[in-house]
């Protein structure tokens, strides 16, 4: 069970450092956004879950035909990324996306590397159906499987992550799916701790509730090295999900 509390104490404290570290999210935004705009949607009214610090709020601000932006965040941080928007036009919806009151008849849902952090990910995917009128779109990204497999073998902690076809069983009911893209990507540090401070410094140690003993993290450094080392440093494997859909 994912803690929000936890999850936005941890997000939190990384929030000031997590742009300088987060070079993969603000591509998958990127990404997305671009995949989105190929469609040629129209959006008057839009939410964002887990806006966080801005990749992809940044990105909505430019769109022309806003009329009503909601930002949802656990950190009351983001709340400031309503300034990005005309005045009167964006809102702040502070709070955990399981939870918090939706927004409706809207023509967009879209979130970038946070549907990860819900507990329910199903009912959390039905609340956004919900939220939308009929054509409206629902933009994700998520990671898959592969995401973080170095640390979960090695410490068994982690978020679950599903499939790419888990998500499109999910929605297929509600929803026609409209693009879908999934990549591999691999970054190279030069020894595990360098590892455990990005996963720090992008707010991802919110699942481990206990930090580790001196002895802990010397063996964790020890078999990571030995079992995914090489020349170059040690990998860190992010799985990253893109999904477009339209709600039928």
């Amino acid at each position: 069970m994912i803690c929000p509390d936890l999850v936005k104490s941890r997000f939190e404290k990384s929030f000031a450092s997590y742009d300088a570290h987060a070079a993969v999210q603000a591509d998958i935004s990127a990404e997305l956004f671009a995949q989105w705009q190929r469609q040629r949607p129209q959006a008057g009214r839009l939410l964002e879950l887990g806006c966080g610090t801005g990749n992809l709020t940044r990105r909505l601000a430019g769109l022309i035909g806003l009329e009503n932006v909601y930002l949802n965040d656990l950190c009351r941080q983001s709340a400031g990324l309503t300034a990005l928007f005309p005045a009167g036009c964006a809102r702040f919806l502070a709070g955990d996306m399981e939870s918090v009151a939706l927004p409706q008849d809207l023509d967009a849902v879209v979130s970038a590397s946070a549907v990860q952090w819900a507990n329910d990910l199903p009912r959390l995917l039905g609340r956004c159906a919900d939220s939308l009128k009929r054509g409206g779109w629902l933009v994700l990204s998520s990671f898959g499987p592969q995401h973080y497999a170095e640390t979960k073998a090695l410490t068994g902690i982690g978020l679950t992550y599903y499939s790419l076809e888990q998500y499109c069983d999910w929605l297929a009911p509600q929803f026609d799916i409209v693009c879908t893209q999934q990549t591999l990507r691999r970054l190279v540090f030069a020894q595990p701790s360098m590892v455990l401070a990005h996963m720090r410094h992008t707010g991802v140690s919110g699942v481990q509730r206990t930090p580790w003993s001196r002895r802990q993290l010397r063996a964790f450094e020890a078999d990571y090295t030995a079992r995914f080392g090489s020349g170059a440093g040690v990998p860190l494997t992010y799985h990253p999900l893109l999904l477009l859909a339209r709600k039928k």
